[in-house]
């Protein structure tokens, strides 16, 4: 169940997330997009792991 929830955090993670997170940080206003993308996107994904670990323990 554990191994399931981590999957599953890592698949919404990187496949929409990190996109996500990438393809805002790609602006002109932003002077450093690469960091930018880079940390916010780890924070969406430990939030994202926390929350199916979280889930998956209630099930």
């Amino acid at each position: 169940m554990c191994a399931a929830a981590l999957r599953f955090a890592a698949i919404v993670a990187v496949g929409y997330l990190v996109a996500n997170t990438t393809s805002i940080a790609i602006n002109p206003n932003i002077p450093r997009p690469i960091r930018c993308s880079a940390s916010t996107s780890a924070y969406h994904v430990a939030g994202t792991t926390l929350t199916c670990l979280v889930l998956a323990a209630m099930k």
